[in-house]
């Protein structure tokens, strides 16, 4: 019933300044989070988590599906992010952006030189492109506060770093082979 003892016995109530349950927005619901019309109702039934360095409003946290921002956010680690306006985000801020029609992104967002109403996601990983989205494309944007990785092994570094380093060898091995015919 999470009931809290303290304040049954000791009639001492707790005082919580942190936010209190932040849903966690796990990789297998993402999308199904992206494409809800009725969000509040779909909210209620994932897993919260009280974080004791977020004191904002509004808060999630969303699994990492991808290496892109390697090495700062790893994959299947979770970015615990406070809710902010897109008028109100810094230049290269990390950030969630969630578009109906596009989807959920983990990125660096910045405004585009051509159009002020064009935002540019980059990532850390040169192997992803960067994506451009409308202000009007974005339906939610997420400030990452905090990175929450329960991966305590370096091997998938080592490993993801090995993958890169072949590919980017084939790659070379292949321009070589293509230029000598």
């Amino acid at each position: 019933y999470e009931l809290d003892l303290n304040e049954i016995f000791l009639n001492k109530k707790k005082v919580s300044e942190y936010a209190a349950d932040t849903p966690l927005v796990s990789r297998e619901v993402q999308f199904q989070y992206v494409r809800e019309n009725d969000i509040a109702s779909f909210i209620e039934i994932l897993p919260k988590y009280s974080f004791p360095f977020i004191k904002a409003e509004e808060t999630r946290a969303f699994q990492v599906i991808s290496n892109n921002m390697f090495p700062f956010v790893e994959e299947n680690s979770y970015v615990v992010c406070e809710k902010i306006e897109l008028s109100e985000v810094d230049n290269m801020a990390m950030v969630v952006a969630v578009s109906k029609q596009k989807g959920l992104f983990l990125n660096r967002i910045s405004r585009s030189n051509i159009n002020d109403n064009t935002f540019i996601l980059s990532s850390e990983n040169d192997f992803f492109n960067e994506v451009a989205l409308q202000a009007s494309e974005i339906n939610e944007l997420w400030l990452i506060r905090g990175v929450l990785s329960y991966d305590i092994n370096c091997d998938n570094k080592f490993k993801y770093i090995n993958n890169g380093v072949k590919i980017i060898n084939k790659f070379l091995n292949k321009q070589k082979h293509d230029s000598a015919s």
